[in-house]
């Protein structure tokens, strides 16, 4: 693919381009829509958190909505290609506004339940700040490279936690 790969220079997406990546572009998208089908089971399964809270509750399923709904748009973002602009790019910016508030109503609903750790409420709330400062710094129009791979991974650690706090 790159002679040198940095993540300051690489937009994780750019893996999913057959241009940029002729040999692994397939592999990242079948990657990516697998990943996606795996986030929407698991927000789905998050309904097994629901409480006699009415507030908690309503909270949950919302968050369950918009996490559904990212899970839908990560599909279709390696489902479309990259070659397919504005949309790709769209898509790409609803699953990040649909993570954010999909995490924020998570993390409202499950704060204070003794189940849920501190660890996986602060790599929630981190989550969320990291997204902000994406959609912030691509509005500015600085390319905020790094951040998208920071916001993947603290992502992926917040589902691992509240996956964890599930079984707990």
């Amino acid at each position: 693919m790159w002679d040198r790969f940095s993540p300051f220079d690489v937009w994780i997406g750019d893996f999913g381009d057959d241009t940029t990546n002729p040999a692994g572009y397939e592999f990242y998208n079948i990657g990516s829509m697998i990943t996606a089908i795996l986030l929407t089971v698991f927000y789905l399964g998050l309904y097994e958190w629901q409480t006699a809270s009415r507030i908690r509750n309503v909270l949950l399923g919302s968050g369950v909505i918009a996490g559904s709904i990212s899970g839908v748009l990560l599909f279709l973002t390696g489902y479309v290609s990259t070659h397919v602009q504005p949309l790709h790019l769209q898509l790409s910016v609803l699953f990040f506004a649909s993570t954010l508030i999909a995490i924020m109503f998570v993390c409202l609903a499950f704060a204070g339940l003794p189940k849920y750790s501190e660890a996986a409420l602060c790599m929630g709330l981190t989550t969320v700040a990291l997204t902000l400062v994406l959609a912030i710094s691509y509005a500015l129009d600085i390319e905020p490279i790094i951040v998208q791979w920071f916001t993947g991974f603290a992502l992926l650690a917040w589902v691992g936690l509240t996956a964890r706090d599930s079984f707990a």
